[in-house]
């Protein structure tokens, strides 16, 4: 049997940063040298940014990559999640590196399964960051279609990014383009500033995609988290409102899908962790026993990949290499070697009860790096690809 892995790149979240990216440097262009004061944050350092995502050994820092609320719509409009994009890329990167890729039957599933009465302490996300990808494609909200959701989560707090469609309008920027923009603005030409980035702007070059953000939030986790069975004229909107009851149904209509896919999905990988959960176990401690390990050769230490994951379908070269040093060496050296790479929280059984099937799963176990000193100073793990069916 021959191994078959292959690679996933997860193109919206690639695309999106890629728009950021690109009307950064213009806005860099534009603004250091006539507005000199606003040349900081994001617009001073967006060409640093998958830099310091990969850098684990330092604290991300979001007032870096933040855009000055004064310039901020005059080159996203009004598409707002570009200013919390930064953080929300880096939340992923460095805590999963996770997509959930649904079957056809499974997100249909999800879709027709009523979340109504589930409350935010039964929501036990896997990460606090992950990604969706949808194979039923979305209405969106701007005749666009969602296939990708960007889901972030915490204590009484989900955010969605839903991304589709829309972000096949990108237009990379030519080269020589660049060059000339990049150029007038160091030499301080303002007329022939002023005339390559029009023409940028006219070749479609700054367009930004109408991308979808919303957010849950709550302080009481006795309440549910969405309205699933309530009518339109008892929901309450934050921020935006609606000007009209038919954008509530409309809005609606495209939100509540989309939550119970996410609930339904957070609720699924649960299930499959545990049967049943009693009183949480408090851990045993050990003394962790230093030894030797050596340098992960998957590990992400490129700016060019960050957004590409492995997808294995069999046993992998590294997996087969691991089963023969089990055999050789044993298993606890074979761990030992085993690639960095993020697991998911989970439940098992109180020390001392895992060999009892009938013990109940009540130790919660976060979310960790598994293997985390094998990866390279400036390293990241490389992340994956799990189907869900």
């Amino acid at each position: 049997m021959n191994d078959k892995k292959s690679s996933y790149v997860v193109k919206r979240l690639e695309a999106m940063l890629r728009v950021w990216e690109q009307t950064l440097f213009v806005a860099n262009a534009e603004v250091k040298p006539t507005r000199p004061e606003f040349f900081k944050g994001a617009i001073a350092n967006w060409h640093r940014f998958r830099r310091a995502v990969l850098d684990r050994t330092k604290p991300f820092k979001n007032e870096d990559f933040e855009m000055p609320i004064d310039l901020f719509y005059s080159y996203f409009v009004e598409v707002i999640c570009y200013n919390f994009f930064p953080d929300v890329f880096t939340n992923w990167t460095r805590s999963s590196r996770r997509v959930y890729s649904l079957s056809k039957d499974m997100q249909t599933d999800l879709e027709l399964t009523s979340v109504a009465g589930v409350t935010w302490g039964d929501l036990h996300p896997p990460f606090p960051c992950f990604i969706i990808s949808l194979p039923i494609p979305l209405p969106g909200m701007f005749n666009n279609l969602i296939d990708t959701l960007v889901v972030e989560t915490g204590k009484g707090f989900i955010r969605v990014l839903a991304l589709g469609n829309e972000l096949d309008a990108f237009k990379v920027m030519p080269q020589e383009m660049k060059n000339g923009i990049a150029n007038a603005s160091r030499n301080g030409n303002m007329q022939k500033l002023l005339t390559r980035c029009q023409a940028a702007r006219a070749g479609g070059y700054c367009y930004i995609p109408s991308n979808q953000y919303g957010e849950r939030l709550c302080s009481n986790l006795n309440l549910e988290i969405i309205p699933d069975k309530v009518g339109v004229e008892k929901v309450e909107f934050a921020g935006i409102q609606p000007h009209s009851e038919e954008e509530k149904e409309k809005t609606l209509r495209f939100w509540i899908p989309i939550y119970r896919i996410i609930i339904g999905l957070c609720m699924h990988l649960d299930d499959l962790q545990q049967k049943n959960v009693g009183m949480p176990v408090a851990l045993v401690d050990a003394t962790p026993v230093e030894i030797p390990v050596t340098e992960d050769p998957k590990a992400v230490t490129s700016t060019d990949n960050l957004v590409t994951l492995d997808c294995e379908h069999e046993l992998t070269a590294d997996e087969r290499r691991i089963h023969g040093i089990i055999r050789e060496k044993g298993s606890i050296e074979a761990l030992r070697e085993l690639s960095a790479h993020f697991r998911s929280a989970y439940r098992r059984r109180p020390p001392g009860q895992g060999d009892n099937p009938n013990a109940r799963k009540s130790v919660k176990v976060r979310w960790t790096i598994v293997n985390e000193k094998r990866l390279p100073e400036h390293a990241l793990p490389a992340g994956s690809l799990v189907e869900v069916k």
